[in-house]
């Protein structure tokens, strides 16, 4: 049971990893700007397209509003004067692939790196620069993706609003007065310019068209009463909006193997910097992780948390690491006495006859929801005392290399 729910856990991790849009476990995600000012980046999908494109570059135009523009390869290519006005109007262009196939996913992270240079290029070719900035078709990211972004050097970007408008879905007034009210300061805000099913196909355009520039209107408005600034995606993160010597062809793209990116990833774990505070806590985080009954799955879900949560990694491995192994038998030993008091209001004595006594399917049943009821409050005081020793020696060896 333990053991299933343990797999579940991880396949659980597995897809989330893969098919939440802004997850950062496998590579790093940009979904949302700095909360403290007004600049918010409008970013449109799957375009260019010859119904909506020239129209929504007119309303931006009226309403003085700039927008990034996640190009599909193919339709870059097949209208060029589209995306050469959207450069010349001010608007920054991104890479949305070249194709948006649900079987892109699957395929070799070779085949995906081409489609990425191929449509970076076209972009290049009309506004000067190959960009930083990729969006993945429905923002999943498979591993093949993940290795082909690495090995250019690019930047995945999610976004944090959504109007649910992509393929036949169209922006509703409901979902325009939605998006107007929700967003703030920051916000990374995804509609489409585009309509383009999950088979690749361009779908009949015309009322995904009408009504994103029927109720559009009703969100900048909305913005401009809120005093919220539509700027590009590049100002938003203050980021180049380009990467410099981006490859022209396959053959001269980097050759990195999986080897490189995993020394890569842990040449990154090593040099992480981080405050004292910030440090106490992640392994104070990593301690109280350490004294889960997750079987061997500790470290895995101190990277994750981590990440999440932009702490020192690695100070949450040694954390996990302080409670178990290290310490696992004690930790696992208090966790079930202090577990057995709270569910059933006294010590366990550890009496042998009676403990052969009682069937063994039983007596694990119970060691296990004793450890389960009792580990939180171990782990916490067990997170606050490493804690309590860790923040005062990190801040008198800053203080005293100061």
């Amino acid at each position: 049971m333990i053991a299933a729910a343990c797999v579940l856990f991880v396949l659980a991790i597995i897809l989330w990893a893969i098919l939440w849009h802004n997850s950062s476990i496998l590579y790093p995600v940009f979904f949302k700007g700095k909360r403290l000012g007004k600049k918010i980046a409008l970013t449109f999908d799957d375009g260019p397209s010859p119904e909506c494109t020239p129209q929504l570059l007119d309303m931006l135009a009226k309403y003085n509003v700039k927008a990034t523009f996640f190009c599909i390869g193919a339709l870059a290519e097949k209208y060029p004067e589209i995306l050469k006005r959207i450069h010349q109007e001010g608007h920054l262009l991104a890479n949305h692939c070249y194709e948006h196939a649900a079987g892109t996913f699957f395929k070799h992270p070779s085949e995906i790196q081409d489609m990425i240079i191929r449509t970076g290029n076209i972009i290049r070719n009309t506004a000067g620069y190959f960009p930083r900035f990729y969006r993945s078709p429905a923002g999943v990211k498979t591993p093949p993706q993940v290795f082909a972004v690495w090995r250019l050097g690019l930047s995945f970007v999610g976004w944090s609003v959504w109007a649910l408008d992509g393929g036949r879905k169209i922006l509703s007034l409901a979902k325009a007065l939605r998006i107007a009210e929700k967003t703030r300061g920051g916000d990374i805000i995804l509609l489409h310019d585009g309509s383009i099913g999950m088979n690749g196909l361009e779908n009949d355009g015309k009322s995904h068209s009408d009504a994103l520039l029927k109720n559009l209107p009703h969100i900048l408005e909305k913005f401009n009463e809120k005093g919220l600034s539509c700027v590009r995606l590049d100002e938003l993160l203050k980021m180049p909006c380009g990467i410099e010597n981006a490859p022209l062809t396959l053959e001269k793209a980097p050759s990195s193997s999986p080897g490189s990116l995993i020394k890569a990833l842990l040449l990154a774990l090593i040099t992480e910097k981080a405050s004292p505070a910030v440090l106490s806590l992640s392994v104070g985080l990593g301690v109280f992780i350490g004294c889960t009954p997750l079987f061997g799955l500790h470290t895995f879900l101190a990277l994750v948390i981590g990440m999440k949560l932009r702490l020192h990694k690695l100070g949450m491995i040694l954390g996990t690491n302080i409670t178990n192994p290290l310490t696992g038998p004690v930790i696992i030993w208090v966790s079930i006495q202090c577990g057995w008091r709270i569910l059933y209001g006294e010590w366990h004595k550890m009496n042998m006859a009676e403990i052969h006594a009682q069937p063994f399917h039983e007596l694990f049943n119970k060691f296990i929801l004793s450890w389960l009821a009792g580990f939180p409050v171990v782990g916490l005081i067990s997170a606050l005392i490493i804690m309590g020793i860790v923040y005062p020696i990190l801040k008198l060896f800053t203080s005293h290399s100061r």
